[in-house]
């Protein structure tokens, strides 16, 4: 009987920690950050075009990815501290699209040949990169 009891009982555990980690990725917190670029570009790098334009075409635009975040808090029990693991939401302040067009412009800055004539998106010959 102490065996059946215990095996139910380690069953039960079991089942609560697997529903724990089935949450839904929207309540999930957020690991914010800036992107800027703190530096530029080599000299030497030349661009035949005047600016960088990114089309985030993902179907979730929200969120670059998860991070596992480990922090420590007070233990219930009063004495040291517990540690704590969760999973975050990588996101970028100000929009991600935004924010990596602007990254690579400003790294870029001296390196794009001002008199270039825009293409808007007909480029021909120039490289297309969509994420």
């Amino acid at each position: 009987m102490f065996y059946l009891l215990f095996t139910g009982l380690s069953l039960f555990a079991i089942a609560q920690k697997e529903e724990k980690i089935k949450e839904s990725p929207d309540k999930l917190g957020n690991y914010d950050f800036n992107l800027i670029a703190q530096t530029t570009a080599p000299a030497e790098v030349k661009l035949p075009f005047s600016s960088i334009k990114i089309i985030d075409s993902r179907f979730d635009t929200s969120k670059l990815g998860f991070v596992t975040v480990e922090y420590f808090v007070p233990a219930p029990t009063l004495i040291g501290l517990q540690q704590v693991i969760s999973v975050q939401k990588i996101r970028i302040n100000g929009g991600i699209t935004k924010s990596i067009e602007e990254y690579y412009n400003g790294y870029y800055k001296n390196s794009f040949e001002q008199n270039a004539a825009s293409c808007a998106g007909n480029c021909q010959g120039l490289p297309r990169v969509r994420y």
